[in-house]
Order: structure tokens, then sequence, then C-alpha cells
């Protein structure tokens, strides 16, 4: 059940340990926020994200914990507005492309708002790798089943020669 604590805890958390952080390191996290919510230039090369590797350790395990609570608890709560499967709909019926096929290998079909079950949305930028990329709406991405458990899996795209917006 939603509860205010729980995340307000968090944020106090985090935010007592970045106002203990010089101002060097305060304006490496900014501008990672920054960075990774541009989930489009990241898979176009324009962009190269920071990772939490990238950031301060104690900062990093924050953002972590934080992302776990708002990707995976929070987003569960009956407080949102949209179920992740009303989410999944309307990201695939209101694409400018609408998915009939897997965005990722352009062959398997994607399941259409009407039947009873749903493909794989997974993060186009994994979670474990790139902070604030989790709850960016631009990174969750419909993809095949076959794409997703049998090849992307936790892969860092990023290490792939070639990348592309699956928006686009």
């Amino acid at each position: 059940s939603w509860n205010s604590k729980k995340i307000n805890t968090r944020f106090k958390d985090f935010w007592s340990e970045y106002s203990k952080l010089s101002k060097d390191v305060k304006r490496k996290v900014i501008k990672s926020f920054f960075k990774n919510r541009k989930i489009e230039g990241i898979c176009k090369g324009k962009i190269i994200p920071i990772t939490y590797d990238d950031l301060n350790s104690s900062i990093s395990n924050l953002l972590k914990d934080l992302d776990t609570y708002l990707y995976s608890d929070a987003l569960t709560l009956s407080k949102l507005r949209l179920s992740k499967k009303e989410y999944y709909n309307g990201v695939i019926t209101r694409s400018s492309n609408h998915y009939y096929i897997c965005p990722f290998c352009g062959i398997e079909k994607i399941e259409s708002e009407y039947s009873d079950i749903r493909d794989d949305f997974d993060h186009y930028l994994v979670r474990s790798k790139y902070p604030f990329a989790s709850v960016n709406r631009y990174n969750l991405v419909p993809m095949c089943k076959k794409c997703n458990q049998n090849y992307k899996k936790t892969k860092d795209i990023t290490d792939y020669t070639q990348v592309f917006f699956p928006f686009d």
C-alpha cells in the first residue's frame, strides 16, 4: 500500500548525503540526471550516459535504493493514474509508428491492446547501470519475448556499435 513516509525517507536520505558532496560532485549528479533523461540522444550516440559507477558510491547506493522503490514499489500502487498494462497499451497504440511488430527485431508480432496478454515491456537502458533511467517513460519499450528473454536480458545496449531509438 501507499506509504508516503517510505518515499520521504528515501528522498531525505538522498538529500542528506547529497548536501555533503563537493560542488563538483553535485554538478556531476545533476548532469547525470539531465543527460540520462535524454534517451533518444543516448540511443543515437549523441550523448554518453553517466552510469552509477561514474558517481560517488554513497550517492549511487541511495539512487539505486530510490530507483528500486520508485520502479518496483511505487509504480505498482493503485493511486497511480495508469496501470503498467494501460501504459503499455497506450505506448503501442499512440506511438507514431503504432507497434505491430517488435521494434527490436522487426520480425515478431507485438500483442495488440485487445489481447488478454501483453508482450514484454522492458528498460532499453538497463536499470542496474543507469541512474534516473528506470522511471523514464522513454526508456520503457515494448519488445517481443524472444528479444527480451533470449537476447537483451540485462545487456547494456550502449555496448553495441549501433543503437536506435525505439520510438522512431
